[in-house]
């Protein structure tokens, strides 16, 4: 037991003096103590000297010093110079532990640019960072969720645009950038818009840009974004005529007349395209309902920050959004010279890991997605890109390539040698990469220092968020200087977001539905004579998740089905009729309901069209409603050797389709052709057959009479 203590337990407690010498004896010994818990014993110091990597044997005067503590370990002032030293070296051990350690910059061999922008510090102390005329050669950021993305976007956006840069960037979040916006150097060069309230004139060409070319340049983005599922060159013909439509939704009644008569071949095109804008539209709303439109060139006139806010969006229009904005740049500033490249542009994808998808580049025809031809064919004009990524494993070859700028901020589960083929690191290196903390990175920056080498960066001490009163005011401020002109007879998309009221509440119209009921909807309309099945096949969708989504059109009143039976194998077969509210929400998606070939119901209109798909297949001209006095055909055959055949389409009375059926074989434009009623199906056909015996008993006219069914003609086509 410590003096201290056994002269306090023998004290009298009561003694004040006592109690405080007591006290004093207690603090010198616990410092005595402490020192000694802290000074390093004979064997602790032989194992320091034994360690390779404190490398003693460099320094014979150090190795002397801890030598001679060990043999006088009471000694405090050697015991606080060996301290020192043995922390200087433990310091130094950590950074040669480090596997960059070979890759940093000595003192003096690096020299920074005028331009250099510094986002960090590396493993050594010296700046991190990138040169802002190699930006225009692209920036890539990956890192898993949690990283710091985000934050280093900001410190590289902030930079740039005080040097005098353009930012552009597309948010898959909302509010996102707000508090970036609200950083004070920034405040009045930088716009928050909502996608929403953006206004595109997507054909109306950059100034100075011959209209075919950009109609080619524009038409070909936007079927890239769509990949297989959209036919390009049939829309090129269409904006190619003399009356040249003015938006999508116009290009859309452009194609309703376009390709009738000709192959299926052709349909199947249109039926894509009209897939294609529709779905586009159902997403953005009436955005591009614009013949004319200064927005652009209002966004890309000086320098500055624009946030688009485009949450909720699914790839397609997103892609379509967001690159149509950096094709139109490119296309203005390749017909234009001089101050025309001013100022460089920054083009930010906050979350463009599906876009840089390697399948991107195979599912187009040309081998290239969209994103990774922007990221090649701007440089030229000082446009970049920055791509933010969660991993590197399915990263399109062609963007990796052409990008000069990299970060790595932690890939926990990424394949080593993807790691290792960017950076070029060896394994221990590549290691690191894969257990980055938070504000860690890796970076390569050829034009700075040209191996790759480990840091951390700076993150913005940023103010608040922006209220909503002032983001409304810097939306308000940037469209009052938009002249936009909307054409004239679009149609507003469902789901269009209105203001109203002094707080500016958006009100949807319509009740929304999937994507998966919209593209359902649309291959019905379509094609009406497709089976349920076939629809299913059409809309990539499932047997079961065809079947939920038909009940939901159904019990939102888009759509119905009928019931035919076939008289062969299965029984019947299952049609969907798009409703007259089902044709509104097409109208407002941009497409035009088909008009009446007869004046039927859509059974009748369905036979109409399965006869006249027929009779198109076997070179014939087909004719509507043709009036022949007592009976009027519904459907008329005429081959180019001037055979006749006259069709009647019964669907719900036996009676009169009977003896309108025995009228007509008497007539003498008939007797010289053929004649056949087509039933609604197998039981209707009966019962005709049973009316007519009664009518005709002795047969004469009934033999001149070819009974056969909707489902006939559905087999042939």
């Amino acid at each position: 037991m410590s003096f201290w203590k056994i002269y306090f337990l023998e004290s009298d407690m009561g003694n004040y003096k006592q109690d405080k010498i007591a006290r004093e004896w207690k603090k010198h010994w616990d410092k005595l103590e402490d020192e000694k818990d802290h000074r390093l014993s004979p064997p602790q110091i032989e194992k320091h000297l034994s360690e390779d990597r404190l490398r003693f044997g460099d320094n014979p005067s150090e190795e002397g010093l801890l030598r001679e503590v060990a043999q006088i370990p009471e000694d405090m002032h050697l015991q606080e110079m060996a301290q020192l030293v043995l922390n200087d070296r433990m310091a130094q051990s950590a950074v040669d532990e480090d596997p960059y350690r070979g890759n940093y910059p000595g003192p003096g061999e690096m020299e920074a640019p005028e331009d250099f922008c510094r986002i960090g510090t590396m493993g050594n102390g010296v700046p991190l960072g990138f040169s802002a005329s190699t930006a225009i050669e692209n920036i890539g950021i990956f890192g898993r969720s949690g990283a710091g993305k985000t934050c280093l976007v900001k410190v590289i956006v902030a930079l740039l645009v005080l040097i005098g840069f353009r930012i552009i960037i597309f948010a898959r979040k909302r509010r996102e950038y707000d508090d970036l916006a609200a950083l004070p150097p920034l405040q009045d060069k930088s716009t928050i818009l909502p996608y929403r309230q953006v206004k595109y004139a997507l054909t109306e060409p950059p100034p100075g840009v011959p209209r075919r070319e950009w109609d080619n340049d524009w038409i070909d983005s936007f079927g890239h974004n769509y990949g297989r599922y959209y036919a390009q060159r049939l829309l090129q013909e269409v904006f190619k005529k003399p009356r040249r439509p003015e938006t999508l939704r116009q290009a859309v009644k452009a194609l309703k007349s376009y390709g009738q008569g000709y192959s299926p071949v052709v349909a199947k095109y249109r039926e894509s395209i009209q897939y294609s804008i529709a779905s586009f539209l159902d997403s953005v709303g009436d955005i591009t309902d614009y013949k004319s439109s200064n927005m652009l060139s209002r966004m890309f006139e000086k320098p500055g920050l624009t946030v688009i806010e485009m949450e909720g969006l699914s790839q397609e229009p997103y892609s379509s959004l967001s690159t149509y904005p950096a094709r139109w740049l490119y296309m203005k500033r390749q017909y234009q010279k001089g101050s025309a490249c001013q100022p460089p542009v920054l083009f930010v994808w906050e979350d463009a890991t599906l876009g840089m998808d390697r399948s991107k580049d195979r599912n187009n025809p040309q081998g290239t997605s969209p994103l990774a031809e922007l990221s090649f064919m701007g440089r030229r004009y000082r446009q970049e890109c920055l791509f933010v990524g969660h991993h590197l494993r399915s990263v399109s070859p062609k963007i990796l390539s052409n990008v000069h700028n990299i970060f790595i901020l932690g890939l926990p589960g990424e394949n080593p040698r993807e790691i290792s083929q960017l950076l070029g690191t060896d394994k221990d290196q590549t290691d690191l990469a894969r257990v980055l903390g938070p504000g860690e990175l890796l970076a390569l920056s050829p034009s700075i220092w040209p191996e790759p080498v480990y840091g951390t960066f700076d993150r913005l001490n940023l103010p608040s968020r922006l209220s909503d009163q002032e983001r409304q005011k810097r939306i308000d401020k940037f469209l009052s200087k938009v002249d936009a002109r909307k054409a004239s007879g679009v149609q507003t998309s469902e789901g269009e977001e209105k203001r109203g009221g002094e707080k500016g509440k958006t009100k949807r119209q319509g009740k929304e539905i999937s994507s998966e009921q919209r593209k359902l909807l649309l291959v019905a309309a379509t094609n009406p004579e497709r089976s349920l099945t076939g629809l299913y096949s059409s809309s990539d969708l499932s047997r079961r998740k065809g079947a939920k989504t038909v009940k939901k059109l159904e019990k939102n009143g888009l759509a119905t089905r009928h019931r035919f039976s076939t008289g062969g194998r299965g029984g019947r077969v299952t049609l969907l009729e798009v409703t007259d509210h089902g044709w509104e929400r097409l109208k407002k998606m941009g497409v035009d309901r088909p008009d009446p070939m007869t004046a039927g119901g859509w059974e009748h209109q369905l036979g109409a069209r399965l006869i006249q798909q027929e009779g198109r297949k076997r070179k014939f001209k087909v004719d509507f409603e043709v009036d022949l006095g007592p009976v009027q055909m519904d459907v008329k055959w005429r081959s180019k050797q001037g055979q006749i055949q006259f069709f009647n389409i019964g669907i719900s009375r036996v009676p009169r389709e009977s003896k309108n059926a025995l009228k007509a074989v008497q007539l003498p434009a008939v007797k010289e052709g053929k004649f056949t009623l087509v039933c609604r199906d197998t039981k209707f056909r009966k019962k005709v057959s049973k009316k007519l015996k009664k009518l005709d008993p002795d047969g004469n006219r009934t033999g001149d009479i070819e009974l056969k069914i909707i489902a006939d003609f559905l087999n042939s086509n």
